[in-house]
């Protein structure tokens, strides 16, 4: 069952995140597909971390935000994270057409 949910109906931690994930994507490196991707992670010690896709001409070697984060936190040193959020957008400089999205893989 798909179930779509109000950046409001979140907790606050949770709307946190999201506007991490947001800010993220500005570091975002897509000049090939237009479509800037943030991620950040909320570890079980209640550190954060951000990732961003970073593409290549050829798009196998490109990388998710998903993963950057993951591997973010993992060379921190956590490994245990309890929360992500995925942000992506249009372009690298605008608000518009903001939305969560669904994980690459």
């Amino acid at each position: 069952m798909k179930r779509n949910l109000k950046l409001q109906d979140l907790s606050e931690t949770d709307r946190q995140l999201v506007e991490i994930a947001l800010s993220a994507s500005r570091s975002a490196y897509a000049p090939y597909s237009g479509f800037s991707v943030g991620a950040a992670a909320r570890c079980s010690t209640g550190e954060l971390f951000i990732g961003a896709n970073l593409e290549n001409a050829s798009y196998g070697l490109s990388i998710c935000a998903e993963v950057s984060v993951i591997a973010t936190a993992n060379t921190s040193g956590s490994l245990n994270i309890d929360t992500i959020a995925v942000v992506g957008r249009q372009t690298r400089h605008s608000e518009v057409g903001c939305q969560v999205v669904v994980p690459c893989g």
